[in-house]
């Protein structure tokens, strides 16, 4: 949990859409306090926004890449457990 939470902290760390920076960290508040599956695909969604994807690709691609592997990783995990 705690690598999903310093790449996104990094990766958000000079976004300068203050409402989309603070949207993203909402995100992965609840994705840190839950671990529940809703809020994971939840907070993939928002980063595929493609205005949202876009801007956060171009700031650092590659950090953005590993957050969303680390958000699919969390999704199969909490898809496992509900079973």
């Amino acid at each position: 949990m705690k690598q999903i939470e310093r790449n996104t902290r990094n990766l958000v760390e000079d976004l300068f859409d203050k409402q989309m920076k603070e949207n993203i960290l909402q995100y992965l508040f609840w994705v840190t306090m839950t671990e529940s599956l809703q809020a994971v695909i939840d907070f993939i969604d928002f980063l595929k926004i493609p205005d949202v994807e876009n801007i956060l690709r171009e700031m650092n691609n590659r950090l953005f890449t590993e957050v969303i592997d680390i958000s699919h990783g969390m999704k199969r995990k909490a898809e496992l457990l509900e079973l």
